[in-house]
C-alpha cells in the first residue's frame, strides 16, 4: 500500500462538492488530519478488523464512498470494488471474494432486496456480511423491515456530512437510528426557538466535531474558512432519544400550508406506515400557502385513490395531499439520493397515475 503520511499532512488533502440537493453545490475544503481522524475513530466505532471485506456499492466521488477507501486505507482490510450501478454483477463479484461488509444509499438496498426476492440463490452468498452500511439519505421503515426480514441481519444506519464526515453511526451491537456519535463527536438537537432540545423532541441537529472542514472555496478559488471550535448548524432535523442515539428526519425546510408549519420529511415517515417508500413535494400555491404532492414508489403501479386511502388514517386533517403520483421507483442522482428536481417535472405532466385531490 502507499504511504499515505504526506497526504495527511496537507491542509487541502480533500476538496469535496456537495451533491446540490438543497442548493448550489459548494467545494468543501478538508485537511488531511481531519479526515483521518474522523475515519480512525469509525474504525473504532464500528469494530472493522483487517480481516474484513468491504464491497461498497457507491460512487467514489462523493463524501461516502471516499470514507470507505479510508476506511479499507487505514484498516488494513480488503476492497472489492465492483460495477455497482449493475447490481446483479456486483453482487456476485462481492459474494465470489467473501465478502463482510456493504455500504450503500437506501435506494441501491431497494434494488438488492428486489434482487434476492426475484433470484433467492444470491441470497447465499450474503451470509458472511456482517456490517450492512446505509447512508446518503434518510432510511425509511418500511426498508429496514423488510430487509432485515429477507436477509437476516439489519441495516445500519449512519449519519454525516461532507462538511464534517461520520457523526454517528448504528453498530450491529446497537441498532438504534443513526446511533450513538462517534468517540469525541458531541451532538445535541436545537428546539424551535433557540432552547436545546429534551430527549425526543426534534429540532436541528448542530455538531462539534474534530472532523469539520476547513471551509468552502470562493468563486475565486479561495477558501473561507469556519471557525472549527463552534458547533456547525447541519440543517438537518432529528432528535435524541434517553439513550442518546440520533434519529434523523430529514432537512430542515418548513412549508407552510393552511395556516401550520410543515415538514415534508416528517410527513414522509407518517405516510410510510402504508407500507411504501414515500416522497413529498412542496409546491407554492397562492391559496394554500403550499400544496402537497406525494410520490409513492409502487413496482406494481397501485391506484393513487388505493395509495391515498391507505396513507389518510396516518395524516391529520391538514397534512392531507393535494395529489398523489404512483410511480414505480424513484429516480435517483449519482450520489444515490432521490432526485427531487426529477420528481418535481412530473408534477402538472398529466401522467396517468396523479390524482389531484380537493386538498
Amino acid at each position: 500500500r502507499p504511504d499515505p503520511a504526506g497526504w495527511f499532512a496537507r491542509p487541502d488533502a480533500v476538496v469535496l462538492w456537495s451533491s446540490g440537493t438543497t442548493g448550489r453545490p459548494k467545494g468543501i475544503v478538508k485537511s488531511g488530519a481531519a479526515v483521518r481522524d474522523n475515519t480512525e475513530r469509525t474504525i473504532a466505532g464500528m469494530g472493522y478488523r483487517s480481516g474484513d471485506v468491504l464491497a461498497p456499492l457507491l460512487p467514489f466521488s462523493h463524501q461516502y464512498g471516499l470514507s470507505v477507501i479510508l476506511l479499507w486505507w487505514l484498516s488494513g482490510s480488503t476492497l472489492v470494488v465492483t460495477p455497482y450501478q449493475r447490481l446483479d454483477r456486483a453482487v456476485a463479484l462481492a459474494a465470489a471474494h467473501g465478502v463482510t461488509a456493504v455500504d450503500a444509499a437506501p435506494s441501491t438496498y431497494h434494488a438488492l432486496l428486489g434482487l434476492v426476492r426475484r433470484r433467492p440463490a444470491v441470497r447465499p452468498g450474503l451470509d458472511g456480511v456482517r456490517i450492512w452500511g446505509v447512508g446518503g439519505a434518510p432510511l425509511d421503515k418500511p426498508l429496514a423491515e423488510a430487509f432485515r426480514a429477507a436477509l437476516g441481519r439489519p441495516l445500519l444506519d449512519g449519519y454525516g456530512l461532507s462538511e464534517l464526515g461520520n457523526v454517528a453511526l448504528a453498530t450491529p451491537g446497537r441498532p438504534v437510528g443513526c446511533g450513538r456519535p462517534l468517540p469525541g463527536v458531541r451532538v445535541r438537537v436545537r428546539a424551535p426557538g433557540g432552547r436545546l432540545a429534551a430527549p425526543g423532541e426534534p429540532g436541528e441537529i448542530e455538531v462539534l466535531s474534530p472532523g469539520l472542514m476547513a471551509g468552502y472555496l470562493t468563486g475565486e478559488g479561495e477558501l473561507t474558512p469556519v471557525d472549527r471550535e463552534a458547533w456547525y448548524r447541519t440543517g438537518d432535523l432529528g432528535r435524541l432519544d434517553e439513550d442518546g442515539n440520533l434519529h434523523v428526519t430529514g432537512r430542515h425546510h418548513a412549508v407552510h400550508r393552511l395556516g401550520h408549519t410543515l415538514f415534508p420529511e416528517s410527513l414522509e415517515r407518517k405516510a410510510e406506515s402504508c407500507g411504501r417508500q414515500v416522497k413529498v413535494v412542496a409546491v407554492r400555491d397562492p391559496r394554500r400557502g403550499h400544496a402537497l404532492h406525494f410520490f409513492v414508489a409502487d413496482p406494481e403501479a397501485g391506484a393513487s385513490l388505493d395509495w391515498r386511502r391507505r396513507m389518510a388514517p396516518h395524516l391529520a386533517e391538514f397534512e392531507q395531499p393535494n395529489a398523489v403520483h404512483v410511480v414505480e421507483r424513484f429516480p435517483v442522482n449519482p450520489n444515490g439520493k432521490v432526485d427531487t428536481a426529477a420528481l418535481r417535472q412530473l408534477i402538472g405532466t398529466g401522467d396517468r397515475h396523479a390524482l389531484t385531490g380537493a386538498g
